[in-house]
């Protein structure tokens, strides 16, 4: 295995099939060792692509039981942010202002270029899986790069673009989001389980 096929075009939509091979098409691929890489650096994950032993001998990947369901996740979150007053506020927030947020990563070159410098995608996976390992604490760094720098970066540039009301909720749940690096699920749970004041 070298790579990872993800789109190509096939001998329907090529002119210049060479029936000499019966080679038809082209393919596009990520380099295997690309994604290992990436699955250590960014989730810290060892990924290893398995050789096959001979013709005809398929190997199959167990399924990964550390990888769960994100509308799972999304359920567990929400089912224990709902157990507190605080935990509700915040996740009225978050539901309040979701399209929003995805709107201004999506259609803002700078905060969709401050998300992906600083790992934005892996730190909400890892976020997601939380739930799953409420004892172990979210990355201070990423890539080298400290989340909790790349959380203000990324906060100051939506803040430029939001509505009044997200900056209002920004503004009130600052601290805790820059709270997160460095903390348990668990930790976040007993900070969101006090009154609030």
């Amino acid at each position: 295995v070298v790579a990872l096929l993800w789109g190509g075009e096939d001998e329907n939509t090529m002119t210049d099939a060479d029936p000499a091979t019966e080679r038809f098409g082209y393919g596009y691929g990520i380099p295997v060792h690309r994604i290992e890489d990436d699955m250590s650096t960014r989730l810290g994950f060892t990924l290893r692509v398995l050789p096959t032993a001979g013709e005809g001998i398929v190997n199959t990947v167990p399924e990964f039981a550390g990888v769960e369901s994100p509308i799972r996740a999304e359920r567990e979150l929400e089912r224990d942010l709902d157990r507190s007053e605080r935990g509700r506020v915040f996740l009225q927030a978050w539901l309040r202002h979701s399209d929003e947020l995805n709107a201004i990563v999506q259609n803002q070159r700078r905060v969709a270029t401050v998300w992906q410098r600083h790992n934005g995608s892996a730190l909400l996976r890892l976020v997601a899986q939380a739930p799953y390992e409420p004892t172990r604490p979210l990355p201070t760094e990423l890539d080298g790069l400290p989340v909790r720098e790349g959380l203000v970066c990324f906060l100051d540039q939506v803040e430029r673009y939001a509505s009044d009301n997200l900056k209002r909720d920004l503004s009130a749940h600052r601290g805790l989001l820059l709270s997160l690096p460095g903390r348990t699920y668990n930790d976040v749970l007993r900070q969101v389980g006090e009154p609030l004041q």
